[in-house]
């Protein structure tokens, strides 16, 4: 089969995944209310229901795929790569509920609990900062900071919306170049400052620089990405902001609540969060999205995609200081162990506070 076919092939099949919706609770608010007034023991989460026939049928295509032969040329190594992170997702949804969710979300996402990644966030959970309000933005406000921040790096076509969901605090929906706010956002972890830090000089930064590319493969984000793109993101925040320091806890903290939450139910890791300082409404939050994509959440399992935050934030450290390239690692979305794959084009665009620290030195 050519090489164009499969790609036409895996672009169809990955149509239409929407990972999020199916990820997302119906009832969260109420079970969220229920829990925080002591009324359950563990919240029982409704996810919408699975379309298994869809996903088994795209699963069994993607593994006849793969039974192609690639060569090691970098094109058909990255097109193989997309169809082994589009099968772990299939595999990953398809087992919501189930034993293996937890193990197949925490190999698709490469979190890896290693032990000297362990030992570092012990130290940084010991940070001396505290959970408490950090910002007094209203959701409105953060919105026209947001779209002046977006004017004063010449970011005319995004913008921030105010949005009524409540299963995050900020989401970033790059197809439309929109940066949502929820109403409920909670400062005990960060300002707004470190929000800009995380989500656009992060993530919106390295999606315009990707779009620009040329090439369309390049133009997409390459496989396996998220651990580097959350783990830029997170380094951004954790030491190049106004509020670098519980931020880093914080991540430090989630990532050792989410070792945690692969063999104890969410009253648990709640419970963990809660002794280290975190407010009810921020430790219901983080223990809700290291649980997500389980309906009994008395029982073990963990997302790996809420976990890899702190292990990515660290690889992407250890690249800067060992003399990584910047703009390699802001010219697309890829993962680190891809960035010398992406072409650099002349014009990129990096965040002001990076262009700092690199000066630094």
């Amino acid at each position: 089969m050519k090489l164009s076919e499969i790609t036409s092939q895996l672009h169809s099949l990955k149509s239409h995944i929407n990972a999020t919706y199916l990820l997302t609770p119906q009832n969260l608010k109420i079970e969220k209310s229920n829990f925080l007034a002591n009324k359950i023991v563990n919240p029982q989460l409704i996810y919408p229901e699975i379309p298994q026939e869809i996903l088994t049928t795209k699963f069994v295509q993607t593994k006849e795929l793969l039974k192609q032969n690639f060569s090691e040329e970098i094109t058909e190594k990255i097109i193989f790569n997309k169809l082994k992170e589009l099968e772990l997702k299939l595999i990953m949804l398809l087992a919501r509920d189930n034993q293996e969710y937890s193990n197949i979300s925490l190999k698709l996402y490469q979190c890896d609990y290693d032990t000297k990644t362990l030992n570092q966030a012990k130290q940084d959970a010991k940070i001396s900062a505290d959970f408490s309000a950090k910002d007094t933005a209203t959701p409105e406000k953060a919105r026209q900071i947001i779209n002046q921040y977006f004017l004063d790096n010449q970011i005319p076509n995004w913008h921030a919306e105010i949005s009524d969901l409540h299963d995050f605090y900020f989401r970033i929906q790059a197809a439309e170049n929109v940066i949502l706010i929820s109403r409920e956002v909670n400062w005990d972890f960060c300002d707004l400052d470190c929000v800009m830090a995380h989500e656009i000089d992060g993530h919106i930064f390295r999606a315009i620089n990707m779009k620009n590319q040329n090439d369309p493969l390049f133009s997409k984000p390459l496989p396996f990405y998220i651990k580097t793109e959350e783990g830029l993101a997170s380094f951004l925040g954790d030491y190049l902001s106004t509020t670098s320091l519980v931020s880093r806890k914080h991540h430090a903290l989630k990532y050792l609540a989410g070792k945690l939450a692969q063999t104890s139910s969410f009253r648990e890791v709640f419970e963990f969060f809660c002794d280290h300082g975190f407010t009810k409404e921020l430790a219901f939050r983080r223990t809700f999205r290291l649980k997500r994509g389980i309906s009994d959440t008395s029982l073990p399992g963990v997302y790996g995609h809420e976990a890899m935050y702190y292990e990515g934030m660290l690889e992407v450290k250890n690249y800067l200081e060992n003399g990584g390239d910047l703009k390699a690692l802001y010219a697309g979305k890829a993962g680190i162990d891809d960035l010398s794959n992406v072409p650099i084009s002349k014009e990129i665009m990096i965040p002001q506070r990076l262009i700092k620290r690199e000066n630094k030195y």
